[in-house]
């Protein structure tokens, strides 16, 4: 049992460095060996644990996924807060730029390897589901079709890696108003066709 509990903690040490380090320096520019030692571990257990270096990458952007969609579950009531408000979280949750919100708005999405673009492709869309299902719920785009709402959802989350690369130029509370309008905007538009077509 304690064997068990030292594998799970020396897993958790090297995802962490891990995390730290390609959020850093990218995929290409973090080795093992420097994943290693920021673990405190041997090059031999990172590949134990992981087998290679893109596994252990798909796994980290699983890691930086769920630590963001806890985020924002922490953040938003889907039963109480309106869409101006969940928007409003993740522009918040993007401006901490953390470790996991630099991965995934950054590096992560630039990679041809098929074995990396299947886990971001999973992540983004996990993304999507999440704001599907706070669209579905929210009051003012309900009567928009499913599909409609599946296509903002979509704008939102291709929306992040701008936002934060736009972050260190611009004010956020100007970027937080741009993005509010423009998406009040989308809602709009949606609702107007779903009223045309019905």
């Amino acid at each position: 049992m304690a064997n068990d509990r030292r594998k799970l903690k020396t897993r958790q040490q090297i995802l962490d460095a891990a995390l730290e380090l390609f959020a850093g320096r990218g995929f290409e520019g973090a080795s093992v060996r420097d994943i290693a030692k920021r673990a405190d571990v041997g090059n031999g257990t990172v590949f134990w644990h992981f087998g290679d270096k893109v596994q252990l990458y798909a796994q980290v952007v699983q890691l930086a996924g769920d630590r963001f969609l806890c985020l924002m579950h922490g953040h938003s009531d889907s039963d109480r807060a309106t869409l101006a408000e969940t928007l409003a979280e993740w522009v918040c949750a993007l401006e901490q730029g953390d470790d996991a919100t630099a991965l995934l708005c950054t590096e992560s999405r630039r990679h041809r390897n098929p074995a990396i673009a299947e886990s971001i492709e999973s992540l983004n869309e996990r993304l999507v589901d999440f704001w599907q299902r706070r669209l579905d719920t929210d009051r003012y785009a309900p009567e928009a079709p499913p599909m409609r709402r599946r296509e903002l959802a979509y704008l939102i989350v291709a929306t992040a890696p701008a936002f934060v690369a736009a972050r260190s130029g611009e004010a956020p509370t100007v970027v937080t108003s741009a993005l509010m309008r423009d998406f009040a905007a989308a809602v709009e538009c949606m609702a107007a066709d779903s009223n045309e077509a019905g």
